[in-house]
């Protein structure tokens, strides 16, 4: 059990560590939508979701048509249990492409978790 919980440790230690560096290249080309995402996924793994939306949703301010991103944003929203706000990331991404799949499908997964699975 101590050897989980060192593990999980380090894991959580360069999350951080990749949050930090992320953080320093978005400094350096504000428009860099990868480095975006990353820090999102970073500070979610780190244990700092709430973190990980005001990145991604401040980035999106500056680059709003970055779907990838607004993606990623939605899959973040998910996870912590947003599903409102999720089901609105999904809505909008699959209205602007009905042909995304991806988006589509993430929908229809966050209508069941709202208990509303016919609007899926």
């Amino acid at each position: 059990a101590a050897a989980d919980a060192d593990a999980d440790d380090d894991r959580g230690a360069d999350d951080r560590g990749a949050a930090a560096a992320l953080r320093e290249c978005l400094e350096l080309d504000k428009e860099d939508g990868a480095a975006a995402r990353e820090l999102g996924v970073a500070l979610e793994a780190a244990g700092e979701a709430a973190a990980a939306v005001a990145a991604l949703r401040s980035y999106l301010v500056r680059r709003p048509t970055d779907l990838e991103t607004t993606r990623t944003l939605g899959a973040v929203l998910a996870s912590r249990g947003e599903l409102v706000e999720a089901r609105d990331v999904f809505h909008g991404l699959a209205h602007r492409d009905p042909s995304d799949v991806d988006a589509h499908v993430r929908l229809g997964l966050v209508y069941a978790r709202l208990g509303e699975p016919r609007a899926a």
